[in-house]
This record gives structure tokens, sequence and C-alpha cells, in this order.
């Protein structure tokens, strides 16, 4: 009788890797732009997944089952959470830091990060979209990042 655990077929990521992030900058690398320093490191687990198309139907929304679109990742603090990736559901796919469509996941994700990190180090805490991620973000980095403002 064959092992039916070896027979079962586990769904894997599109994509998956680890980002590690020493500084993040807004802008294009010349000029002077306000930066976060991160001593040691930012690392970031993710993986992207296609997301399910019952859930998606559900809800109104045709996708592609083979177009990566849910990324999930796990900051070096143990924090979670989940971004979309495609221009449908994500903002920054139009413009934001050079973002398109044709932006690979890997890029909308770095970026979409990016932003966060901002956002959290650099935007009024009273914002009603500073939210208790950004909150979680500050409060765990703060010690170890250093934000540089242009002069």
């Amino acid at each position: 009788m064959p092992d039916q655990l070896s027979e079962l077929q586990f769904p894997k990521p599109l994509f998956e890797g680890i980002l590690s992030f020493d500084v993040v900058q807004e802008g294009p690398s010349d000029g002077d732009h306000r930066t976060i320093a991160f001593n040691p490191p930012l690392k970031v687990d993710y993986t992207i997944w296609p997301e399910d198309k019952d859930e998606a139907k559900k809800k109104g929304i045709e996708v592609d089952p083979n177009k990566p679109v849910l990324a999930y990742f796990t900051f070096d603090f143990g924090m979670t959470s989940i971004v979309y990736l495609t221009p449908e559901r994500n903002m920054f796919v139009h413009g934001y830091e050079g973002l398109s469509k044709d932006s690979t996941p890997e890029e909308i994700l770095i970026k979409t990060l990016t932003f966060d990190l901002f956002h959290a180090f650099c935007h009024c805490d009273m914002d009603p979209n500073y939210t208790p991620y950004h909150w979680a973000i500050l409060g765990w980095l703060k010690d170890r990042a250093k934000v540089t403002e242009p002069d």
C-alpha cells in the first residue's frame, strides 16, 4: 500500500524568498532623500501566491489563477501580514516609486513595504490611515532604525 501522505499534493508558492533592508529611501537614488537605516538589517520572509479563484468569485472579482496576487510576509520580529499585488487592489502599482502594472511581484512587494516603513516612521500618527500595523512596525523597529531627513 503506497504512503498516502507522499501522494498528497501540497500547494507551493509562485515566488518565495527573504528581503533584506539595510537602508530604504524614498525617491530616485540621485539626490537628497529621506532614508531609514536599519541596524541590524530588517529581514522579511515572503511567499507570493495566486488568489483562490472561488473566494475571489464570491467577492465579485475575476482573477487569473496563474497570476501572483497575494504576498504573505513575516518581519524578522515576528509580525505577519498579507498584501495584494495586482493593480486593481494595490494603490502603489499606479506610479509609486516607479511601479506599474508591468512591475514584478517582488518589486511591488518591496515598494509596498517601503511605503509602509516610511508611513510608520514619518507620518502623523493621528491620521486615520495610521493603523495598528504601523504602530507595531514603529514599536518593534524604532530601536534599530535611524531616520534621516533631507536638509
